[in-house]
């Protein structure tokens, strides 16, 4: 096949496509080679990559509008990315026409490679082409085709993921292109891709079952497109934030907070199908082809012919199914490795929601109205599974209503620290009310009610702080081995440090001095 390209001058593209065969023919040559040393199978696959680079590049050169020179430009740009070259192997990608039949694919690479050269702080690309780099690639990528209802899932696949691709891309507008951001917002563009794209891919047979629910490829699609979603709208919610336009933040992340109060999470929802041995949805059925039915011709008459009577068979018991035995069929379940990507894409999805719902909280807190934030603090629980891990995040807004209330203060606004003191004292009623609560939060609850003038409750919160098994411990907790017992010591060092500011602010002298004794010590004694 390189023979020919390289020698022949066949009419029709025919040099072309014998060099793409040959390309294809060097990629698989060395995976039926057995029975040699790792040395030497690495010296023959080298050899086959040098030959596939030149004999592609030498395509690329000399048959530039063939039809053939684009496969075996994709296949070159795979192998210039192997070999930690990702602007000559955009710049190849750059030259595989529209026409291509895996264009699709191409456009995916393309939009990948630029992703990470934009995205990357060592980044190989100039500074001065990132905004034609980010302009090109989502040109490219917003010129794909949608393919028909009924085609098929290799054709479907490439082309959703490109769209996610294009979404994300745009959430790097503001970095990469503020000229163009000022014109139509990428965040806005982001967004409208993610929900598009997330209506088409119910449009696609091969991605939904005749119920119109979703196959497993229908379900990894998806959550591409809703976790590019959920990025596109943290992205927004947090740039306005920091801006200090807390409604329009706000307002970027509401429709999907709303989706998450009305619907489950995306884990639980795709539980049923990702359980391993279970049957896979099946896609809709294809309609058959319609055919002229053939011409009966008129039956010949034939002499009756007299037969024997037949006998009746003996009519035999069906045979019983066999019974498959517990976890038979889960390892060796066809769809185990996908099972397992859609459940994994899930919990990212959920997980990256809890930062909406920290956002929400954030802003809640930061307009004032720390009260509305308890819906927030079940959909946290919903997504999160406990308020302990979330404590960092809450103790990061507690930090920041203190602040916000000290500063409130000292401008003598004295009606408006009350009413962000009162309505964040509701919020923290409200995870006070909450069963078992765990020592770190009982910690965090004691600090915050002081924090909102509420001591009383401070202390009543921070007693429920368990001091240690040992306490000898308390003296030196860096020498504990154990996580969990140091972190039970420092805990409750803490919580006692807190119980004597909450006596300290109530007035309660008498208690707070002997608290401060017990965690003294004496000769006889020795604190902590």
């Amino acid at each position: 096949g390189e023979h020919m390209a390289r020698t022949t001058k066949a009419p029709g593209g025919k040099s072309s496509l014998a060099g793409a065969l040959a390309i294809s023919g060097y990629f698989s040559s060395t995976a039926q080679i057995k029975n040699a040393g790792a040395e030497k199978l690495d010296a023959l696959r080298k050899t086959d990559r040098d030959r596939s680079i030149a004999l592609a590049t030498f395509l690329d050169k000399q048959f530039p509008n063939d039809t053939a020179t684009d496969r075996a430009r994709h296949r070159l740009a795979g192998l210039l990315y192997e070999d930690q070259k990702p602007v000559e192997a955009y710049e190849v990608l750059l030259r595989v026409r529209p026409g291509y039949e895996s264009i699709s694919s191409a456009r995916l690479f393309q939009g990948a490679l630029a992703s990470q050269m934009l995205s990357a702080k060592d980044s190989p690309l100039p500074e001065a082409r990132r905004k034609d780099v980010f302009r090109r690639t989502t040109s490219d990528l917003d010129k794909l085709v949608k393919p028909l209802a009924t085609a098929p899932e290799d054709e479907v696949r490439p082309y959703v993921t490109a769209r996610c691709r294009l979404a994300m891309l745009y959430i790097l507008q503001p970095r990469v292109d503020p000229d163009g951001d000022r014109l139509e917002p990428g965040f806005a563009k982001a967004r409208k891709v993610a929900d598009d794209t997330l209506g088409a891919i119910a449009t696609f047979n091969e991605l939904v079952t005749e119920n119109k629910s979703f196959t497993l490829d229908g379900w990894e699609l998806r959550l591409l497109a809703e976790d590019a979603k959920t990025k596109a709208a943290y992205a927004e919610g947090t740039t306005l934030f920091a801006q200090g336009k807390y409604d329009p933040a706000y307002a970027a992340i509401g429709a999907i907070l709303a989706e998450m109060n009305t619907s489950t999470t995306f884990v639980e929802q795709v539980k049923g199908i990702t359980t391993l041995g279970a049957k896979p949805p099946a896609p809709m059925p294809k309609e058959p082809e319609k055919k002229e039915p053939p011409k009966k011709e008129p039956p010949k008459k034939e002499p009756e012919k007299k037969e024997p009577p037949k006998k009746e068979p003996e009519k035999k018991e069906p045979a019983a199914e066999p019974k498959p035995e517990s976890g038979e069929g889960m390892e060796d379940d066809p769809d185990k490795t996908q099972k397992e990507q859609i459940a994994n894409l899930a919990k990212g999805v959920d997980l990256y929601r809890q930062n909406l719902i920290v956002l929400a909280l954030k802003i809640r807190v930061k307009k004032g109205e720390a009260e509305k934030g308890i819906e927030q603090l079940d959909l946290l629980k919903k997504y999160g599974g406990s308020i302990e891990a979330n404590i960092g995040t809450l103790e990061q807004i507690t930090n920041e209503m203190a602040a916000q209330i000290v500063g409130l203060r000292r401008e003598n606004k004295q009606e408006e620290a009350k009413a962000l003191s009162d309505g964040f004292a509701k919020l923290l009623d409200k995870l006070s009310a909450e069963p078992g609560l765990p020592a770190s939060v009982q910690r965090f609850l004691g600090q915050s009610l002081i924090i909102v003038g509420q001591y009383d409750k401070a202390v009543d919160a921070l007693k429920k702080v368990p001091p240690p098994a040992n306490l000898a411990t308390l003296a030196k907790p860096n020498e504990i081995a154990d996580p969990v017992e140091r972190r039970v010591v420092n805990e409750y060092r803490r919580a006692s440090l807190e119980l004597l500011r909450a006596y300290r602010q109530s007035n309660k002298f008498a208690e707070a001095d002997a608290a401060l004794a017990a965690a003294m010590g004496d000769p006889a004694k020795p604190g902590w």
